[in-house]
């Protein structure tokens, strides 16, 4: 900030002095780093100079040291240009701050510290032991210069293959909690490299009562054991022993020979029989040469609880044998005897008939007959109960219409078919029982032996006619079976109307042509046109036998006359008609 100028020449000599540059002369101001700052000073801005500059001078305060964990702090008296003394971090004299490189996990394991997580440091005393981790054993020791330092030392574990178990077992590794080292177990039993599971026998084919066994104990630990059997050669009465075959059996076994009873032997073959006679043993060999006692006992014939209900029994003790002889002498019915040849209605059920009888090989039989009524009627029909102070089982079925192709009809009604023309069809009473009548169409006689081109039908469909002219043809012919149903009637007591239900084959009639004819005869006021009709009618019989079937649901056998021959007689009322039913 200062520069020589020149004052004044003397004696010709130049004279200089050191004066203060101009302001604007002055250098530029550059502001100084804090970096060339020592700890305690400050730059400040000195003005009182030719130019202003830049100075040190102490602030008087000295910035406070942090040290590291479990460091104190050491100075040095301070130089004549320093503003603060100098300052130290030094770890204790006496003991050693040890950075832990483990930490043990909530479940009992140990982990290596994580870089992104604070460290654990701790002091330890001069002589004092301590752990990081589990398998880390550290110390603390002051060296020959007297400063503190650790030493560590790794535990080693032992291997699989190491261990004394090695060659007897197998053998599997497991983390432990808070321990170091894994636990090793034995998973398994060897013996001569053969590998046997827990639970499981080894056998020897050289030697059956030798085993090797591999069980786990009730501590949890696989044991292998040797067992050495010994066999017991003493038998039970009756059987003997027998040495094994195969020496990869053990033991032989017993063998029985005799069967054995109350400590007495029985040979096989041999019988006895019981105290009481009715049990019959036998030693015996089955076909498996198995030898056992089979027993038979005699079935005694008894009375069942049934039986008793039913019959009175008299019983025989016979000496000398097991069973006694039970003889039924009559029959039971609420406790009431009923002798043989008795008969009697259950006073509970009128529709229930027992009676007592000896069959032919002696032996008395109650029998119990059931009737079971029938209360379907048919249709036109309805079904009547019995009165109550009847014995009568069942009621009967009353026809109040008729019935037809299950349609009914009322008394006095008629009815026909489109496919049945050549009737007609009535519903009338007969002794006050509906009864179907069927009025056939009259048809004239028709000549068998018309040809068929002479044959021809009435308008209705229902008579076959001839326009040949006739010849004398009669004789019988059997009735269209179909047509002989419910022909045949007859009334009885208590049993209703009566017809037959089923075709009467061979039933005959007298059919064919007999001659007719008018003439003109006499003379004068007595001359007259006069007819000769002649009709086929029967002239001999035969009988037939036709089932009925009435209303109450009985059958009646009876007997009617049939057509045997026919010949043509004047047709006139004179002429006898003959009953064709016959009682």
């Amino acid at each position: 900030g200062q520069h020589w100028k020149l004052i004044k020449e003397l004696n010709e000599c130049l004279q200089y002095a050191c004066v203060c540059l101009e302001p604007e002369d002055c250098p530029k101001l550059i502001t100084p780093e804090d970096t060339d700052l020592k700890p305690g000073e400050n730059w400040i801005l000195d003005d009182t100079g030719c130019c202003p500059r830049h100075t040190i001078k102490c602030t008087g305060e000295c910035p406070e040291v942090v040290c590291p964990e479990f460091h104190v702090v050491t100075e040095e008296s301070a130089k004549e240009e320093e503003c603060c003394p100098k300052t130290k971090c030094e770890p204790p004299v006496d003991a050693c701050i040890y950075d832990y490189q483990y930490y043990i996990d909530p479940s009992g394991f140990e982990q290596l510290m994580n870089s992104s997580e604070p460290s654990k440091k701790q002091v330890h005393k001069v002589g004092e032991s301590w752990q990081d981790g589990f398998c880390l054993s550290c110390k603390c020791l002051e060296d020959s210069e007297g400063l503190s330092q650790h030493q560590c030392s790794q535990q080693v574990c032992p291997t699989l293959d190491a261990h004394p178990d090695y060659d007897e077992y197998t053998l599997e590794s497991e983390s432990v909690p808070n321990q170091c080292c894994s636990k090793i177990t034995r998973t398994a039993c060897i013996d001569d490299s053969d590998i046997i599971e827990v639970g499981e026998t080894k056998t020897f084919p050289y030697n059956g009562c030798l085993s090797m066994e591999c069980i786990r104990t009730a501590e949890g630990k696989v044991e292998k054991i040797q067992k050495i059997s010994s066999c017991n050669e003493s038998c039970s009465v009756g059987w003997e022993y027998e040495p094994p075959v195969n020496p990869e059996q053990c033991c032989g076994k017993c063998v029985q020979i005799a069967c054995t009873v109350d400590d007495q032997v029985k040979a096989v073959g041999e019988t006895w029989v019981s105290d009481d006679l009715c049990t019959i043993y036998n030693c015996s060999m089955d076909e498996h040469d198995q030898i056992q006692i089979v027993a038979v006992e005699i079935q005694c014939s008894e009375p069942s609880e049934e039986e008793l209900h039913l019959y009175v029994f008299e019983k025989e003790i016979m000496p000398n044998q097991c069973c006694s002889i039970y003889t039924r002498v009559a029959c039971l019915l609420n406790d009431t005897s009923i002798l043989v040849g008795g008969r009697v209605q259950d006073p509970n059920d009128r529709c229930t008939t027992i009676s007592c009888v000896a069959e032919a090989n002696g032996v008395i039989v109650r029998h119990e007959e059931k009737t079971v009524c029938n209360t379907k009627c048919g249709v036109g029909s309805t079904y009547v109960e019995p009165l109550s102070v009847s014995n009568d089982c069942c009621g009967e079925c009353l026809k109040i219409k008729c019935s037809d192709n299950e349609t009914e009809y009322s008394i006095g009604e008629h009815w026909t078919y489109e496919d049945d023309a050549c009737y007609t069809y009535s519903c009338e009473a007969r002794n006050d029982v509906p009864t179907i009548f069927a009025a056939k169409q009259d048809c004239p006689y028709f000549d068998p032996e018309c040809p068929d081109e002479e044959i021809y039908m009435d308008e209705l469909g229902c008579c076959k006619l001839c326009s040949a002219l006739p010849k004398r043809t009669c004789k019988p012919e059997a009735m269209p079976s179909q047509d002989t149903v419910g022909i045949f009637e007859v009334s009885q007591p208590n049993k209703g109307t009566c017809t037959n239900q089923y075709p009467v084959n061979s039933f005959m009639m007298c059919s064919g042509y007999c001659e007719s004819f008018t003439k003109f005869q006499g003379q004068g006021k007595q001359a007259e046109h006069v007819s000769s009709c002649y009709c086929c009618k029967p002239s001999r019989f035969d009988k037939i036998k036709v089932e009925l079937l009435c209303d109450s649901g009985d059958t009646y056998s009876a007997v009617y006359d049939n057509i045997a021959e026919c010949e043509c007689h004047i047709c006139n009322d004179n002429f006898p008609e003959i009953k064709g039913i016959k009682q």
